[in-house]
């Protein structure tokens, strides 16, 4: 577990923050247990700078709500509970902070250490908010400076709770001044149809992307990242994606992402001797890729900590902006945390996934398996309770969505499709939005997704 600072995409500064004092203050809770956690109301999981002292302060938070006493076990307990001991690091980093301190003597210290420090990071994070709003000229000045105010007073105050009637105010006087419409989302998808209904993918979001085998999910991952890449790509800051494949080799997602785009077959990329038009499609994808900044983490068994591992590793040259897994199913769990419920060691791997979109301030995509329970159906198109091992993929999840391809269904005895596929995405479910299906074209050669074109097909 890392102690480096992450940096504010606008400012390029460095984020404060004492993992330390959090540290001890967590140790201070172990050893003062329910009476003292009780004095420590107007501290939150908020407040903390990393997201495993979070979950460790939420089981604190429910362990006291129970009525029970704060110790090694009943944390232990309640975070495995909630299927995040492994986020923390396991028993043995609660039991590394419960051997920190020999006294309580100094908590209000950590306390104030603490606050200051989140106090700290608010006020960048508004300030920066602030700056790209100013440097719109359309934006009212005075409406930057008041929300401004109001944030950084709120930060210095140390106030938990807002009035609504101000809350209100405020975005509705934003709503009706707004002379043009604004783009709400961090990262699109690429795809007009998808973006329509998702608002495109959100910073701290875990969108998980299911589908039976030959359906397209690792290819529209794969054009989701390309698509992001070439958004970021405009951006001041030098942002990029992170592909990470538990599935695919380096060579393979190489070759399925040239043949997406150069709209020449996989196979004839990887064992055929090519024509010159052939030739020159794939120097136009080569060179279009020198322009995006793509990393990719394959040809090994991927766990929770190798994808942080590879966050960081891949923020030395750049920040990255989107994390395509592929796929969930996939991700390995270390033989000492592993459990005889695969459908919990999912749900460990699920939340950890949404502690790293939370944590890197990134979205996260994931695709994940579906169940043969879809083939037995008549009407084959999936719903949530096709997630394998669902029920915590389902409540860690901002955004679920399916592939549906009819055409898969209905081929021919000698097994053949059509060149172009009529595919449904259907956003299942959506945190932050609404459901609904999109519309998009699947050429089969190429696995490649793209707009739909009502011409193309007999509806």
């Amino acid at each position: 577990m890392s102690n480096a600072p992450t940096k504010s995409l606008g400012f390029n500064i460095e984020i404060p923050s004492d993992v330390m004092s959090e540290q001890s203050l967590i140790a201070s809770v172990l050893l003062g247990g329910k009476k003292l956690f009780k004095s420590l109301s107007h501290i939150n999981k908020g407040m903390f700078y990393r997201v495993a002292h979070s979950l460790i302060w939420e089981a604190y938070t429910a362990i006291d709500a129970s009525g029970q006493d704060i110790d090694i076990v009943t944390v232990n307990e309640e975070l495995t509970k909630r299927n995040a001991l492994e986020a923390c690091g396991g028993l043995a980093y609660i039991m590394q902070c419960a051997e920190l301190l020999p006294t309580t003597a100094n908590y209000e210290s950590y306390v104030k250490l603490v606050i200051d420090y989140h106090r700290r990071r608010e006020i960048i994070f508004s300030s920066e908010l602030a700056s790209k709003k100013a440097s719109d000229c359309d934006t009212d000045i005075d409406q930057i400076v008041a929300d401004l105010n109001n944030s950084v007073s709120f930060t210095v105050s140390g106030s938990t709770t807002d009035d609504l009637s101000k809350l209100i105010l405020s975005a509705s006087n934003a709503a009706i001044s707004r002379e043009q419409d604004e783009t709400t989302f961090s990262v699109p998808s690429g795809y007009e149809e998808v973006d329509s209904v998702t608002g495109g993918w959100r910073n701290g979001e875990l969108i998980i992307i299911g589908g039976r085998p030959s359906m397209g999910k690792s290819s529209l991952g794969l054009q989701y990242a390309w698509n992001a890449a070439r958004y970021m790509r405009n951006l001041d800051e030098k942002v990029g994606v992170l592909i990470v494949s538990a599935e695919m080799s380096k060579d393979m997602v190489t070759a399925r992402m040239l043949s997406i785009y150069s709209e020449v077959d996989s196979q004839v990329i990887q064992t055929k001797k090519l024509n010159n038009y052939q030739k020159d499609k794939l120097q136009l994808v080569a060179q279009e890729a020198k322009s995006l900044h793509v990393r990719i983490v394959a040809d090994k068994t991927v766990t929770l900590g190798g994808i942080r591992d590879a966050i960081r590793d891949t923020q030395k040259s750049f920040n990255v902006g989107l994390v395509v897994v592929d796929y969930l199913q996939m991700i390995a769990m270390p033989s000492a945390y592993k459990s005889e419920s695969r459908t919990r060691d999912i749900g460990v791997i699920s939340r950890g996934l949404k502690d790293i979109a939370r944590e890197y301030q990134c979205p996260v995509i994931a695709l994940s398996s579906l169940s043969r329970a879809v083939e037995q159906r008549q009407d084959k198109r999936p719903m949530m309770s096709d997630l394998r091992e669902s029920g915590d993929i389902e409540s860690d999840a901002d955004v679920i969505q399916f592939i549906y391809r009819a055409g898969y269904y209905e081929r021919g005895q000698d097994g053949e499709q059509d060149d172009e596929d009529k595919a449904e995405v259907i956003t299942a479910k959506n945190r932050n939005g609404r459901t609904g299906i999109s519309l998009l074209t699947f050429q089969t050669k190429f696995a490649r997704f793209s707009e739909f074109s009502l011409g193309a097909f007999d509806l």
